[in-house]
């Protein structure tokens, strides 16, 4: 195998000898780092006392032959790959399957390649055949020290990504109203999407970027995907990420594009958060970008007849000034000195499918409270909830929540309530019990209740009235 830009490809590597002048000829597009491998591999041999073929022609062909090939570990496989055409006794075998990867040196010692602990598999284990050392792999390896030593292997286990986490400290002098906390532990808790609208100065961001000291600790099988995908960004990961591109950022940058298609802002956001700060300030083209993964956790790129299918799994947490002073609130106009028309012009970048997509909104002009809740307070009210989650197991999808409700809510109370009728579409009553299943969470409660539905409201259906009255 080697690595391909931010990507790894396997990597074919045949063999033939043939009656013929003395010579290696390889074939596939190799570099000048494989051409000096096999110079390597030749003295490698004469010092460890191994015979290497005479008065034969050595064609080494390195398949998929239309990639050009650079890697710092083919000398193990055209090293293996000589040997077994060699008529010597054989006392090694390996696995099936398995992969070669490492450096040979002139000695014939084997080593492992330094970019070996970018590799990180997504899922499954398979054998890396590699040399010794001591980095911290990410991959099932067995491990060898020399040619000549192959039939001594050491089998080391891969690494525990999760031993590479370190949450984000939380900062315990933070203290928020009492709005602020619910909404908080709400975010925390369900994560929830959300866009943040109000005047400026009001904490929408301090609050957004505390939700990312909230969230739980990832499996390690997501924490294995969320390494992988920014090693391909150049930076390793050691928490869920949190990632906040400014409004200026194009939409190809978002997504992901180029040829060959590389990720953008929204898979380095996948398994963590992602923020946009100024959310109305963001191209239309961005915001609409945002439809499809919001739904589906994926971004589907085609550049030149090439698709791919990008993860995009993220929690958005958007926040945005109502009017250009961002000073406008709702029934309070006199604060605001643009014209009305101004304002509504403002608001009409937010697009109605958009809007629709996110499961709460909050106005932060209404969180203003002299009851004060402690971070870490928070902290610990959140923590008891997911050990209760944990337990509870319940089946968080919109549609089984809604069917599993209507056994113990009448329809009537739910019409009456305004939960049940034309003007609340899908989205939005999905939105609803997602919120009211976390509010019934916080309380340990098993059962959605017309209390937790009451609270769910004033996120997830009368803000969403609120802001089309606006415009």
């Amino acid at each position: 195998m080697m690595k391909q830009g931010v990507s790894w490809q396997p990597v074919e590597v045949e063999i033939s000898l043939t009656k013929g002048a003395p010579i290696v000829e390889p074939l596939g597009l190799p570099d000048v780092v494989v051409k000096d491998g096999i110079k390597r591999i030749k003295t490698a041999f004469e010092n460890s006392g191994l015979p290497w073929p005479k008065a034969q022609k050595i064609t080494i062909n390195f398949r998929p032959n239309h990639l050009k090939k650079t890697s710092q570990g083919l000398d193990l496989p055209m090293a293996i790959g000589i040997l077994s055409l060699m008529n010597i006794e054989k006392r090694w075998s390996f696995p099936a399957g398995s992969y070669f990867y490492g450096e040979i040196d002139l000695s014939g010692k084997i080593h492992q390649p330094a970019d070996l602990k970018d590799f990180v598999p997504s899922r499954g284990e398979f054998n890396i055949i590699t040399g010794v050392g001591s980095q911290n792999l990410y991959c099932q390896s067995i491990q060898v020290r020399s040619l000549v030593e192959l039939h001594e292997t050491l089998q080391v286990p891969s690494s525990n990504a999760l031993s590479l986490l370190k949450p984000p400290q939380l900062d315990d002098t933070l203290s928020f109203s009492k709005p602020m906390a619910d909404l908080l532990s709400i975010l925390a808790l369900g994560e929830h999407s959300a866009l943040l609208a109000g005047p400026a100065g009001s904490g929408k961001t301090t609050l957004a970027n505390a939700v990312h000291s909230l969230i739980k600790n990832p499996d390690e099988e997501s924490f294995r995907k969320i390494r992988k995908l920014h090693l391909q960004f150049g930076d390793e990961a050691t928490w869920r990420p949190l990632v906040a591109p400014h409004h200026t950022t194009p939409t190809m940058a978002m997504i992901g594009g180029n040829v060959p298609i590389v990720p953008g802002e929204l898979s380095r956001a996948h398994g963590g958060i992602l923020l946009l700060d100024e959310f109305l300030e963001f191209s239309p083209e961005v915001q609409e970008a945002l439809r499809e993964p919001m739904e589906a956790g994926v971004v589907r790129v085609a550049r030149k007849g090439v698709q791919k299918t990008l993860p995009a799994q993220f929690q958005l947490i958007a926040t945005t000034n109502l009017c250009p002073c961002g000073k406008f609130v709702p029934k309070n106009y006199v604060a605001c000195r643009f014209s009305l028309r101004k304002c509504r012009s403002y608001l009409e970048r937010l697009s109605g499918p958009i809007l629709d997509r996110f499961d709460i909104l909050s106005f932060s002009h209404k969180w203003m409270s002299s009851e004060k809740v402690s971070l870490l307070e928070i902290q610990k009210h959140v923590q008891k909830a997911r050990e209760f989650q944990t337990y509870r197991e319940g089946d968080v999808n919109g549609r089984q929540m809604e069917k599993d409700l209507m056994g113990d809510l009448t329809h009537s109370n739910l019409t009456a309530m305004g939960y049940i009728d034309d003007h609340l579409n899908f989205r939005r009553r999905r939105a609803l019990l997602r919120v009211a299943r976390s509010f019934a969470d916080l309380d340990g409660e098993e059962k959605i209740a017309l209390k937790h539905l009451a609270q769910a409201d004033k996120f997830a259906v009368r803000p969403f009235l609120e802001i089309e009255m606006l415009d």
